[in-house]
């Protein structure tokens, strides 16, 4: 069994583990082509200025050859769009094209909204006393869907106890699987 679609330590939601070597190498092509559609949820501090759009950022990537580190540069595209804002909060769809380390969690900060619970991204100052911010990463993979064997194969995870109990107590409307499709 090979991990071919990682998560940051913290995130919870969607894994894609291939079953042997064959499996792996068609998923490679498939990331490696961005025919993997993968949807993210995010509860954020602030509000975005829009409510949808594009963002097309470089990310620094560290490469170690032979004990030298070279930095190199990346082109990250990620689509978003806000859910729901309220308590100075939103929650917001990340739907990433490429699948760069950090990716959305940079794109949030970029869009001054950092992810509630990010510890490298999210250094941040919280104005409402009647609501208390925790401490752990509000970064779900809520799907990923693709083609195999010509079939459309289109997985959905729920939200983790500890984050549906957090959106719950703040009141934040959930995303399921039918909610997704008008996404996806």
């Amino acid at each position: 069994m090979n991990l071919v679609h990682r998560l940051d330590k913290d995130t919870t939601g969607a894994l894609i583990i291939a079953k042997n070597y064959k499996a792996t190498r068609i998923f490679a092509k498939l990331f490696r082509e961005r025919n993997v559609k993968k949807v993210y949820y995010a509860l954020c501090l602030g509000m975005p200025k829009k409510n949808k759009g594009l963002i097309k950022i470089l990310i620094q990537k560290d490469i170690q050859k032979k004990l030298k580190y070279s930095n190199i540069r990346q082109e990250s595209l990620t689509h978003y769009e806000v859910v729901e804002k309220k308590h100075g909060l939103s929650s917001i769809i990340f739907f990433p094209l490429t699948g760069r380390k950090h990716q959305i969690r940079i794109v949030a900060k970029k869009l001054n909204c950092p992810i509630i619970g990010d510890k490298l991204y999210g250094k941040f100052q919280y104005q409402n006393e009647n609501i208390k911010i925790n401490n752990f990463l509000m970064l779900h993979a809520l799907s990923v869907s693709f083609k195999y064997n010509n079939k459309t194969q289109k997985h959905f995870v729920n939200f983790s106890d500890k984050m549906f109990n957090y959106l719950k107590k703040l009141n934040f409307r959930f995303i399921n699987y039918k909610d997704l499709k008008k996404y996806i």
